[in-house]
């Protein structure tokens, strides 16, 4: 025999609220671990979380955030290019080595096939791995 519904839902609602304790108490660093780690045991990908379709590319990109320096801790332009590897009416995937910080703002200049002038923008790091960053644009790009 099933318990009553009633006993289901009060125990969902039981087990939601302690894992928002659990996670509450998570650095920042730490969560977006435990979403990897969920999203691989239930072989969730990323993609399917997007609005929009990432295309894969190869367009060399102009980059300029505010940081701060090893000499100097007050903030500077920093400007330096690399490369995008892909991109969305949204966001973009940039390769880099740069120490780039979670929610870290940046300007981004690129060409884009099939439009006139170069795309000016700018966005905020969302997302970072060992060999990039996950940058999620200002506006949407309607040419991508």
């Amino acid at each position: 025999m099933l318990p009553p519904m009633t006993n289901i839902n009060s125990e969902v609602d039981d087990v939601r609220h302690r894992l928002f304790e659990l996670i509450s108490k998570l650095s920042y660093d730490d969560i977006l671990k435990l979403v990897d780690e969920l999203e691989s045991r239930l072989n969730f990908k990323a993609q399917d979380r997007r609005k929009h379709a990432r295309k894969s590319t190869k367009i060399e990109t102009s980059i300029t955030t505010r940081d701060a320096t090893l000499s100097d801790t007050s903030l500077h332009d920093i400007s330096f290019k690399e490369f995008m590897q892909n991109i969305s009416n949204e966001g973009a995937y940039i390769k880099t080595a740069y120490p780039f910080r979670i929610h870290q703002e940046l300007s981004l200049i690129f060409p884009l096939s099939g439009v006139k002038d170069p795309i000016n923008i700018t966005g905020t790091i969302e997302r970072i791995d060992p060999e990039g960053v996950g940058v999620k644009f200002d506006e949407i790009i309607s040419d991508v």
